[in-house]
C-alpha cells in the first residue's frame, strides 16, 4: 500500500544522467528528492554522514532536503540502498591493494552481474553498477575484501553522482558512465557473493581412536624393549 511518508522512488533510464548533470550539489539533492528518491547530507569532499542517524535520516522531503543543503551547500548527497530508494549497487573497488574488476567480470561471464541499470566511475576509478530492487525481497549489504568487490543493498548506501571526493589530493567527481540499453533486473547477491567467496572445503577430520592407534604404533618399539 502506498504510504505518503516514503513515495515510491520514481527511477527511469534517465534519471541518473539528468540528476549528475545538475550544476550544484543542493539542486541534485532537491531533484532526487523530487522523484521520491530519499537522501541525505555527507560531508563535503567525502563519504561520512553529516546527519546523526546516517542513511537511517534520508528523506524525500524538499522542505527538509532543502533545509539540509542551505546548511551546508557542499555537502555530497548520500543514498540509501535496498528497499528505501529501489537501487542495489555493486561497488567494484580500485586502490592500491587490488582491483575488483577482474571479479566484476567473471561474476558477468556467469550471468550473476549482468543488466544493470547505470554504470557510475566512482573518484578512486573504480565503478557503482546500479540495478532495481526486488519488491518484498530484502538484500542485505556484504564485503569480499580479497575479491575487492562490495554490495550495497538493505542497510547501507553510496555517495551518488554528482558528488565529489578527493583522491591523492585532487578533487573528482561521481561519473555516469553508461546506461542501459535493455531492461535493467535485479541481480541475486547471494548467489553472486557465494561465486566471489566460494564456501571453503571442510577439514577432513580422523574416525575417532584414529590418532590414538597412530601414537600405539608409535610407541611400541618403546614398550618391547
Amino acid at each position: 500500500m502506498f504510504d505518503p511518508a516514503f513515495p515510491v522512488p520514481e527511477w527511469t533510464v534517465s534519471t541518473m544522467q539528468r540528476v549528475a548533470a545538475t550544476p550544484t550539489l543542493a539542486g541534485a539533492a532537491i531533484y532526487y528528492a523530487s522523484l521520491g528518491i530519499p537522501v541525505f547530507p555527507c560531508v563535503p569532499g567525502g563519504k561520512r554522514p553529516l546527519t546523526p542517524n546516517g542513511f537511517h535520516d534520508a528523506t524525500s522531503s524538499a522542505r527538509v532536503v532543502h533545509r539540509w543543503w542551505q546548511r551546508t551547500p557542499a555537502a555530497n548527497v548520500g543514498l540509501p540502498t535496498g528497499a528505501r530508494s529501489g537501487i542495489l549497487v555493486v561497488d567494484v573497488d580500485v586502490h592500491p591493494g587490488g582491483s575488483g574488476f577482474g571479479s566484476f567480470e567473471r561474476a558477468r561471464s556467469e550471468g550473476l552481474a549482468d543488466n544493470w541499470g547505470w554504470l557510475v566511475r566512482t573518484p578512486s576509478g573504480g565503478i557503482h553498477a546500479y540495478y532495481p530492487t526486488e519488491p518484498g525481497h530484502e538484500q542485505r549489504s556484504w564485503q569480499v575484501p580479497f575479491a575487492h568487490v562490495d554490495f550495497r543493498g538493505d542497510g547501507g548506501y553510496v555517495i551518488a553522482p554528482p558528488s565529489r571526493v578527493k583522491v591523492d589530493g585532487a578533487i573528482r567527481a561521481y561519473e555516469v558512465i553508461a546506461v542501459t540499453t535493455s531492461p535493467a533486473k535485479p541481480l541475486d547477491a547471494i548467489k553472486l557473493r557465494q561465486f566471489l567467496e566460494p564456501p571453503r572445503p571442510r577439514p577432513v577430520v580422523p574416525p575417532q581412536g584414529f590418532l590414538r592407534k597412530r601414537v600405539a604404533l608409535r610407541r611400541w618399539p618403546e614398550w618391547s624393549r
